[in-house]
């Protein structure tokens, strides 16, 4: 994409352009063995956003005010992904592996909660046979070391 110069165009026409860069800069191997959680989760935001972005801007424009009550959770979401990447990104890799470590357990603790207590719209009986729900099996990582 270097170099490339470019006339006027649209917004979805730009960004279909950009779509095979972020494809190739979007992607990360989770099982590596220094595998870099906290990149692994910008990379998924820088992407997740960039999709948005493609969603937002298909809607036809007499459509545009049914589609962005909608729209503005998906957005909501990623904004405070990208305010909580912003604030880890001051610490260094080892506390940044471990935060993020430390957040992906507490999101899998909760939902396994709930949906062992049932009170949840994400109960699934097939997850319930397929995922043992005991809070032992949930491994919370190290607590962190002071900051």
């Amino acid at each position: 994409m270097k170099g490339k110069r470019r006339g006027a165009q649209t917004v979805p026409s730009l960004l279909e352009s950009l779509r095979d860069d972020v494809l190739k800069h979007g992607q990360f191997v989770a099982v590596e063995k220094n595998f870099d959680v906290y990149l692994a989760t910008l990379k998924s935001s820088f992407v997740k956003s960039y999709d948005f972005a493609r969603l937002a801007h298909r809607a036809p424009v007499g459509r545009a005010d049914e589609r962005s009550f909608f729209l503005t959770a998906g957005l909501r979401g990623i904004c405070e992904d990208i305010i909580a990447l912003k604030f880890v990104a001051q610490f260094s890799k080892a506390i940044r592996q471990e935060l993020m470590l430390l957040e992906m357990s507490v999101s899998v603790r909760k939902a396994i909660d709930a949906a062992a207590s049932g009170d949840s719209a994400i109960r699934n009986e097939n997850l319930l046979q397929v995922l043992p729900l005991r809070k032992s099996n949930v491994r919370t990582p190290s607590v962190l070391p002071n900051v």
